[in-house]
């Protein structure tokens, strides 16, 4: 596996992410690299993923972010015959689901 590549996001974006309403939850940062994001149309969309212990983000190329806690974490859903993966998060009373 391949070392954590820090410059895939800003420092400052980094640290405004991190000091959010989350930032309780983040001892340090797991795994950073690229990802594609797939809309309800199947349209991909790079993104830039980040796990730490506590929390996933997702990071846009526009400078906005969407983070979840990995307690809010429902189940995840790995394809048989592609890499795609469906993170499905509980949120309040409605569910999110993430295709990647």
């Amino acid at each position: 596996m391949e070392a954590t590549n820090f410059s895939l996001v800003p420092e400052d974006l980094l640290k405004k992410a991190l000091a959010g309403k989350m930032g309780e939850y983040l001892e340090s940062i797991m795994i950073m690299d690229t990802c594609k994001k797939f809309n309800r149309m199947g349209i991909a969309q790079d993104r830039v993923v980040v796990l730490s212990k506590g929390c996933f983000f997702l990071f846009g190329s526009n400078g906005k972010y969407t983070g979840f806690l990995i307690r809010d974490l429902k189940y995840v859903v790995l394809a048989q015959n592609s890499s795609e993966v469906i993170l499905c998060f509980a949120e309040k009373k409605e569910t999110t689901e993430l295709r990647l």
